[in-house]
């Protein structure tokens, strides 16, 4: 099953502006959960019911545009810039049974105070629930044809089925229980083209699920197959 849960934000947010790690969203809940990354949106989704669907927000994903100001030290002679963003919504998709998915709507909706993002103790980053949906995998129809797979997050590992190249890796500092790491990221966007003979309704169902990525519980790894054969003519 999967649970798509999105938040509404009623404070300023500090923090990445791509999206919201699901690291960030498992410490907000006190709960270690399979869960996509957070991506922002300007109106809250909804219940997908084909494979586009479920993609298609994240694909054009907000990137928030940063707001500045000034924070003096305490001594007042020195000034940093301080960005901010103002998201509207941020939206994360949750894998588990469905009694591990009421489990968690619950824990949600007993929580007083839900903050995401940095400067929690300055009151940042303050979210409400505004609606979930919870859906089986089973329903969304995947592709039968397909020709790449495009990263909607930033993979750690490359999956089986792409043909590698030498394509763009960054840094990337990953936070697990206060204990930081630094790891080698294929970022969103880069797209692969696909093995041939690959079985492609497997490899789209893997790319929701994340599969063969070693960090795929916390969002790394999921990607869309799209079909961009050559047309004639």
């Amino acid at each position: 099953m999967i649970l798509r849960l999105i938040f509404e934000f009623h404070a300023p947010y500090k923090g990445y502006p791509l999206y919201i790690s699901a690291n960030a969203f498992r410490h907000m809940i006190g709960m270690s959960v399979n869960s996509s990354f957070g991506f922002f949106t300007t109106s809250p989704l909804n219940c997908p019911k084909i494979y586009e669907e479920y993609f298609f927000e994240k694909k054009v994903s907000q990137l928030l545009l940063p707001h500045f100001y000034y924070r003096r030290s305490r001594m007042g002679n020195l000034a940093k810039i301080i960005p901010i963003f103002f998201p509207k919504y941020v939206t994360f998709d949750i894998f588990g049974t469905e009694d591990e998915l009421k489990h968690i709507i619950n824990r949600i909706k007993s929580l007083k105070l839900m903050q995401l993002g940095g400067c929690r103790n300055l009151g940042y980053g303050v979210v409400t629930l505004h609606s979930f949906f919870m859906f089986k995998l089973e329903n969304i129809q995947v592709p039968e044809q397909g020709t790449h797979a495009v990263l909607i997050s930033p993979c750690s590992k490359i999956p089986k089925y792409f043909i590698k190249y030498n394509c763009r890796q960054d840094k990337e500092v990953l936070w697990n229980n206060g204990t930081k790491r630094i790891i080698t990221i294929v970022p969103r966007g880069q797209f692969f083209r696909l093995k041939p003979g690959t079985n492609i309704k497997i490899a789209a169902i893997d790319g929701i699920l994340r599969k063969y990525d070693p960090l795929g519980k916390i969002g790394y790894g999921e990607y869309i197959i799209v079909n961009w054969e050559k047309r004639r003519g």
